[in-house]
């Protein structure tokens, strides 16, 4: 009698154990039931809302955008690393590792949004389970040539093992790259040259930047702008772009989309895009105004972003900029709804200084 007790209650225990392991293994179970998304049949996480759905517009701000595509750590964690590769370069918000003019910010930027990267990356078999997936995408991939680029977009028709694209393939090549450090924070510059502020301070710049030099192929530039557009509901592309100026050049320096210098932020110069700031040439005013530069800034206080004021709605309050979004293109859009924002983003704006503004005389002979 007491064996046959023992063993109902191993087999109880048994059943019990099984129960708690596989709850532990199944993403779904970890969700509360006002949680509950759908998974793909590999276990991947299906966002909810995805960019350029009416569902995605009518969210109504980046915020809630944000926080309907949030992925709770607990269920990131408990993912086999295919899905979890699957679930991150399927993240609406990946861009902003890429859309930053250094890496560290744009790191900053996804982690704040997004624990899957930092968890991906702890897995012993990250590198090879990406690397499966982007060979399923586009088999092949590392065997091309970038001069043969053109032939991409019929491996992605015709042999792509996936419902993928372009830029799930871009997303999942910036995991193999950030695994094996072939990343830098400022591409590798072509010459330096030096620009003047209208206070005549010298400023340490680059001319004539490349999209290789970006590591950036440019056949890829138009799916990522139009990836921005469908992400960002309020953006409009002014131009494509180009890879030689960033938005700092473009809001403090050149407006012209022909402009070939690139300014950065130099953490271990002055000599950088701050002296704009700081030498007189722009006094720093308390709100927006049309003309005014928009300064975005993380919670280190460096200057992520610029861009310049071209409207303020009086009836809504909402501003409106231009601003050149790294090596891709040049976009009007809505000041909060863009890459570089976040709420623990601090905005402040500035003004020519009125001793610096050139004044272009009308001559008699003209008139």
């Amino acid at each position: 009698m007491k064996l046959k007790l023992l063993f109902v209650v191993v087999i109880f225990l048994a059943i019990v154990t099984i129960i708690a392991v596989n709850k532990q293994s199944s993403p779904e179970e970890t969700l509360t039931e006002s949680d509950k998304v759908l998974f793909s049949a590999t276990g991947a996480y299906i966002y909810p809302v995805l960019p350029g759905t009416k569902e995605w517009i009518d969210l109504g701000s980046l915020e809630k955008r944000i926080e309907a595509c949030k992925v709770p750590d607990e269920i990131l964690a408990s993912m086999s690393t295919p899905a979890l590769v699957e679930t991150v370069i399927t993240y609406p918000f990946f861009s902003a590792l890429y859309s930053f003019d250094k890496i560290e910010w744009g790191l900053e930027s996804l982690n704040k949004k997004f624990g899957g990267l930092q968890e991906l990356l702890k897995r012993k078999d990250a590198y090879e389970c990406t690397l499966d997936m982007i060979n399923k995408i586009c088999p092949g991939y590392y065997e091309i040539d970038n001069s043969d680029w053109n032939i991409v977009e019929p491996i992605l028709k015709e042999k792509n093992k996936t419902n993928y694209g372009l830029i799930e393939l871009k997303n999942a090549d910036w995991i193999i790259r950030i695994i094996n450090l072939q990343i830098t924070a400022d591409g590798n510059r072509s010459y330096s040259i030096y620009i003047m502020t209208p206070a005549s301070s010298m400023v340490s710049a680059v001319q004539g930047y490349t999209y290789n030099e970006h590591f950036i192929h440019f056949y890829d530039v138009d799916d990522v702008n139009l990836y921005y557009v469908n992400k960002h509901p309020s953006a409009f592309l002014i131009d494509n772009g180009t890879a030689a100026y960033n938005c700092h050049s473009y809001a403090w320096y050149n407006q012209s989309t022909s402009n070939n210098i690139w300014i950065d932020y130099n953490q271990y110069s002055t000599n950088d895009v701050r002296l704009f700031m700081t030498d007189g040439s722009y006094i720093q005013k308390s709100g927006p105004a049309p003309g005014r530069i928009a300064v975005y800034k993380n919670s280190a206080g460096e200057p992520t972003h610029s861009a310049r004021v071209v409207y303020q709605n009086q009836f809504n309050n909402l501003i409106y900029v231009t601003s050149k979004w790294h090596a891709y293109g040049l976009f009007y859009h809505e000041l909060t709804d863009c890459e570089y924002y976040d709420n623990d983003t601090n905005i402040t704006y500035w003004e020519i200084n009125p001793d610096y503004v050139v004044i272009t005389s009308i001559n008699d002979s003209d008139t």
